[in-house]
């Protein structure tokens, strides 16, 4: 049987579009996915997400499994759609065979974008079930995005908003629970962004999750926080007002918390700086610096791709780092299998997170590897004394194309100055190709000079928070 599409009751239900999405999990053991239903303006209607995972479709990892996976992921999302579309939207590159595609019964015109969904070009389309005719609605409708400015551009802001929804600590332990499509109705906050939690809460999310998306004891304000990651550049509850004559206005990104002033003026320096060192000591905040440089070059249209090189201990701790200080930004980190981790590096990510060992076998010897498909807008090497000597592992980071090249590392010289050689190969780039080659010298001391950054506690002393204390009696059990 067709898999039903639930709508909303109504005198006039609105036309929705579905912009679908599949990425890889951040552990790279499934698959999580999103179906971001929008009106043809682009304003969010709802969002529902889920996961499926390898224990759940059976059977060891092979090349089978991420299209099982996701066809797993896309029955779940199309049964709790709160909408009806007229079409659906999803990119060829994430999307199970065509076939798999076809075994779902999905009556609704199906269109995957083969390529140019992420840049300027003229998106490619395809339909995967028989396509409409010219005069039917759901083909009228995808002609018409197609003649917008930016027509996928709700397909980036559906990958977005799944990162965020993904973040949320709630939802990662939920992530086990494969099947159940969380689903969120966001056209209440269409109107008035600052509706109260219960209104903007409202919608169907599938039990037993119906007391994680209700209760505002213990639950944040999902739906809100996600229409702030999901509406378009410009959307409000207020009537758009265009003035010609009027200067655009920078968009004003709200923070976590409050940068220390000398950190602040380390994203300054980032922002200013295609090649930097960033040698502050342990604890200043190297991190938060080249997350909030990141998310300011993304907002400014700077930044469309960055990868970020670290120890594979710390992954996880960026990833969390960025959805507590970029929220608005995807992440995925690259790990797993070879299979898997080939798609993974396809997927369109705002950051792109993967360890020194994962980039060295990636890397291989040819540049026809995937690591190699594109030119980064910013490399970032985090404890970069990893690269301090020449091996596979630096030679690997140094012949990345890139536009920017920034270092963090608290050490840049631990024994001798050849280390310190090698870290400055990295930051101070030719664009790709072979790697500048520096040796122990004045020169070498001089550029060093130029390129670091480096601040010590002892120097931002003024800027620190005062030491907090913190007494916690432990009882301690009598043993026999």
């Amino acid at each position: 049987m067709p898999i039903p599409f639930a709508e909303l009751t109504g005198d006039n239900p609105p036309e929705a579009v579905a912009w679908l999405r599949l990425v890889a999990a951040g552990d790279g053991r499934g698959i999580h996915g999103a179906l971001f239903q929008t009106d043809r303006e682009g304003r969010p209607l709802a969002f529902g997400f889920t996961s499926s995972y390898q224990s759940e479709i059976g059977g060891q990892p092979s090349a089978k499994r991420p299209a099982a996976a996701g066809s797993a992921v896309i029955k779940a999302l199309f049964q709790a759609a709160l909408y009806s579309p007229a079409a659906i939207v999803a990119p060829a590159e994430e999307m199970p065979a065509a076939s798999d595609l076809e075994n779902l019964r999905v009556k609704i015109p199906f269109c995957v974008v083969k390529a140019g969904w992420g840049d300027d070009t003229q998106p490619a389309l395809d339909w995967v079930n028989p396509p409409p005719a010219a005069a039917e609605p759901g083909r009228q409708l995808v002609a018409e995005l197609m003649a917008g400015d930016n027509p996928m551009e709700p397909l980036a802001r559906a990958g977005r908003g799944l990162n965020a929804a993904f973040a949320d600590q709630r939802v990662q332990a939920l992530e086990t629970l494969s099947g159940l499509a969380v689903t969120l109705n966001l056209s209440p906050l269409r109107d008035n962004p600052a509706l109260p939690r219960d209104a903007a809460d409202a919608g169907r999310v599938k039990e037993p999750l119906s007391g994680y998306a209700a209760n505002p004891e213990t639950s944040p304000d999902l739906a809100r926080r996600l229409w702030a990651v999901l509406a378009a550049p410009g959307q409000s509850g207020q009537a758009r007002q265009s003035d010609p004559g009027r200067e655009p206005v920078e968009p004003r990104l709200e923070w976590a918390g409050q940068l220390m002033p000398f950190q602040q003026d380390g994203v300054h320096t980032l922002l200013e700086s295609q090649r930097l060192l960033l040698a502050d000591d342990m604890g200043l905040g190297k991190t938060l610096q080249a997350i909030a440089a990141v998310r300011i070059l993304r907002t400014q249209g700077l930044c469309q791709s960055c990868l970020v090189v670290a120890p594979a201990g710390v992954l996880d701790q960026w990833r969390r780092e960025i959805a507590k200080w970029a929220p608005e930004l995807s992440a995925i980190i690259i790990r797993g299998s070879a299979a898997d981790r080939s798609w993974q590096w396809q997927a369109r990510r705002d950051i792109t997170l993967v360890s020194y060992e994962t980039l060295r076998a990636d890397a291989g010897s040819g540049p026809r590897r995937p690591v190699y498909g594109k030119t980064w807008d910013v490399v970032v090497a985090d404890e970069a004394q990893r690269i301090k000597n020449r091996n596979d592992t630096s030679e690997a980071l140094k012949g990345l194309p890139r536009a920017r090249s920034w270092a963090l590392t608290g050490t840049p010289i631990e024994n001798h100055e050849e280390e310190l050689a090698s870290i400055l190969e990295f930051v101070d780039h030719n664009g790709g190709g072979s790697p500048r080659r520096y040796y122990p010298g004045p020169a070498l001391l001089t550029r060093h000079r130029e390129l670091q950054l480096r601040r010590r506690k002892g120097d931002v002393l003024a800027d620190l928070p005062e030491k907090q204390v913190t007494k916690l009696p432990i009882p301690l059990k009598r043993f026999c």
